[in-house]
């Protein structure tokens, strides 16, 4: 799924930080987790990762691609009488290709991207032009394809014939294939007028990138350790007083820009995929709205968004302010990824970082700030009259992401590694 704001890019540097630092793989808890490059990134070096999102789309995706180790079996979906075709198939495929593990997944994403009963439900009508709205997030035959695979998968849910696992990595998918022929430039906070070239691709389903525990990593135990990442979906700052870990990883959002609202469709996607009860999922229909088809997020805002208001300098600000402290005494490390174009500038970041360092940590203003340079994201660009401020001293195009370090009083090795309270 595109996300803006992934760390795809610096992942090298992050890595090289914690190199730096001496820090040995352990549990990385990534409150922000967004796209989860950075979560299975580091469960193949051999770290256990909790990772978590608020928004549904990306915690699906976490789901299926930090906690889940591989492919699902399916046993239960395939035992089903509708799907012996499927089954059969699988065994053809095992037989010719020799995957055991993979054809289960690949068998069943081939059957409901091409065979599960043709069903226009809410995307035709919400996101594509067949609906009153006109809205032209998906071309008519996408959105009937991705209704028809979410009423499947509701319905092996409904039958008992997926797990939470399971079910995850079927939706991530059909998430993902969404996101390849959606109609937009970046976001979901408005769709093209045209249809863009990426609309005409063919629907297909492909399995979501799994991580193997600690398939970079060569000792068996750093194996076992990354085998027991898990994601959550929670409030970030009442997660960091839950969780235990080595390294506290924050990307947090860094403008105005609320993730609710500008990937909507996505979430809308993730949350019908759980509705079994046909009054409830009508209901969560008539509850959309405006120009978009809007989901209600008022109660998922984000104070990290907010430049105003607030106890102290900004609601932004107590919101950082209150993770780190939440956080002290539970993790030994934090890295924190921020754009300099965010809210809080760098001495505001450099002083909550020294103050979770307080009392036996370590952190130098200095010495502990990283800046990466990359090329800013297309779709900031000049449009209709309106720029994009250029920061002094940059390009143009440029602009910097900070990688700040601070360790903290619990600077030790935690041992048994990290432990949830859920």
């Amino acid at each position: 799924m595109r996300l803006l704001g992934n760390k795809t890019k610096i992942l090298p540097n992050i890595e090289r930080l914690l190199a730096a630092r001496g820090q040995r793989p352990g549990t990385l808890i990534d409150l922000f987790a967004g796209s989860s490059s950075v979560g299975r990134r580091f469960k193949a070096k051999g770290w256990r990762v909790f990772s978590n999102d608020h928004l549904p789309a990306a915690h699906v995706m976490a789901i299926a691609t930090v906690e889940c180790d591989g492919p699902p079996a399916l046993q239960r979906l395939l035992a089903a009488r509708s799907m012996r075709p499927v089954a059969a198939q699988v065994r053809r495929r095992v037989d010719d290709v020799g995957d055991p593990d993979a054809a289960p997944l690949a068998c069943v994403l081939e059957w409901l991207a091409d065979s599960a009963p043709d069903e226009p439900g809410l995307v035709t009508r919400q996101y594509s032009p067949e609906g009153r709205a006109g809205r032209r997030y998906f071309r008519p035959e996408h959105a009937r394809r991705i209704d028809a695979a979410l009423a499947a998968i509701r319905r092996f849910r409904a039958e008992g014939r997926l797990d939470r696992r399971e079910h995850a990595v079927l939706v991530a998918s059909v998430i993902d294939a969404a996101d390849r022929v959606a109609n937009i430039a970046g976001t979901y906070g408005a769709y093209l007028k045209h249809w863009h070239g990426n609309t005409d691709a063919a629907w297909q389903l492909r399995p979501p990138a799994f991580t193997a525990p600690g398939a970079d990593a060569r000792s068996a135990a750093a194996r076992r350790r990354a085998s027991g990442s898990r994601a959550f979906r929670r409030d970030a700052n009442r997660l960091a007083r839950r969780l235990r870990g080595e390294v506290l990883y924050l990307d947090p959002p860094y403008n105005h820009r609320q993730y609710a609202a500008n990937y909507h469709v996505p979430s809308v996607l993730a949350e019908t995929s759980e509705l079994l009860d046909p009054e409830r999922l009508a209901a969560y229909e008539a509850r959309l709205y405006g120009k978009t088809g809007l989901r209600p997020y008022d109660g998922e805002r984000s104070a990290y968004c907010a430049a105003r208001g607030g106890k102290w300098k900004s609601r932004c600000y107590d919101a950082f302010a209150d993770l780190l402290e939440g956080a002290r005494g539970r993790v030994g490390a934090v890295v924190v990824s921020y754009n300099e174009e965010g809210i809080l500038g760098r001495d505001e970041l450099a002083h909550l970082l020294a103050r979770f360092a307080r009392d036996g940590g370590e952190f130098d203003a200095d010495r502990d700030f990283t800046e990466v340079g990359y090329r800013r994201f297309r779709s900031d660009a000049d449009h209709a009259g309106r720029r994009y401020q250029v920061v002094d001293g940059r390009a143009r195009d440029e602009v910097a992401e900070w990688l700040i370090w601070s360790k903290g009083k619990r600077a030790r090795r935690i041992r048994g590694g990290a432990r949830a309270a859920v």
